[in-house]
């Protein structure tokens, strides 16, 4: 285990109710109660304990986010993904919104956060223009989430995802990609089991092929395309819950369907996910009706492309 040498002192305070205002007389410098800690893994446990599980982010707030794109040197970017990344991982460090001394304790937090310190200035910059953070004095104060989802016009934020981060192992802005491809995929398959759940007996018959329905489903598709065998009640349900490069693409607010590969190969390099392409060739003609079956008129035999199968670390995630 990797130990800081010096300590990461948090100041913080209870009590506080508005991280933009000043009006709190019942603390005083004298009696602000101090945390220290000294070691980066301790912060890593607290913020992925039982109680804490993981870095709390707004999936709504972030889907809204990654989409806001401006031309700077003729490519569109996103400027303001990476500070919010710092946001979020800043408030998940004091309960109190507030980081005290936070120039004496900045070697100890850029590497929590995995930045440079002309980066997190530069970040810090970005979110006291967006209205989220105010430094005053030596203090560093965040706004609240509430402030926060006001600011980006957000009336209402139920959905909440807990992202497990180790500062030893990603950077968190990469985790709040996965977190949005991720939360799709969960959405997909619970649209697929309700489906499955309306029509009783065709949940029994799934039930026999295995265990797991949705992936039942899948499996006998796949089978029944490689064989000849379609039937149309096998094919009434869409079993796959995988995103489309096209939805990426879309979800994403990219300019580029090159982004989307490259998405995939950052999250498969930072080991956040692995990405495996699925092709399945039959020797017999299909009725599927859509772009990703093609005829291979050369081989005489039908091609089938699902979209890549991205897959996450079970515990990363939890909603």
């Amino acid at each position: 285990m990797f130990v800081m040498p010096n300590l990461l002192t948090l100041v913080m305070k209870p009590d506080f109710t508005n991280p933009l205002t000043h009006q709190n007389p019942g603390i005083t410098k004298a009696t602000q109660p101090f945390f220290k800690i000294s070691d980066l893994s301790i912060i890593n446990s607290k913020t992925n304990s039982e109680n804490t599980p993981g870095v709390k982010v707004y999936n709504e707030l972030i889907a809204n986010i990654i989409k806001v794109r401006k031309l700077r040197n003729a490519y569109q970017t996103n400027r303001i993904f990476k500070p919010i990344a710092t946001f979020f991982l800043l408030k998940s460090v004091t309960p109190s919104s507030v980081i005290q001394q936070y120039t004496q304790q900045l070697s100890e937090l850029l590497q929590y956060l995995r930045i440079g310190k002309t980066t997190f200035y530069s970040h810090v910059r970005e979110l006291e223009s967006l209205g989220l953070c105010k430094r005053v004095g030596g203090a560093l104060r965040l706004c609240s989430y509430d402030k926060m989802c006001e600011l980006f016009e957000l009336t209402e934020v139920s959905n909440v995802t807990r992202i497990t981060y180790d500062h030893t192992k990603h950077r968190f802005y990469e985790l709040m990609y996965a977190s949005l491809l991720h939360n799709k995929q969960v959405e997909c398959d619970t649209q697929v089991r309700a489906k499955i759940d309306r029509i009783p007996e065709f949940k029994e018959v799934l039930q026999e092929l295995g265990p797991d329905v949705r992936r039942a489903l899948l499996d006998k598709q796949i089978s029944d395309f490689k064989n000849g065998t379609q039937s149309f009640e096998y094919e009434i349900i869409n079993a796959d819950v995988q995103i489309t490069a096209r939805s990426i693409h879309k979800q994403f607010g990219f300019k580029s369907y090159k982004s989307v590969a490259y998405l995939k190969a950052r999250l498969k390099a930072a080991s956040i996910a692995t990405v495996e392409k699925r092709e399945y060739v039959s020797e017999h003609r299909s009725r599927k009706r859509h772009q990703y079956v093609a005829y291979l008129t050369a081989s005489k035999s039908t091609l089938w492309r699902l979209p890549d199968e991205i897959r996450f670390p079970g515990g990363l995630f939890s909603c």
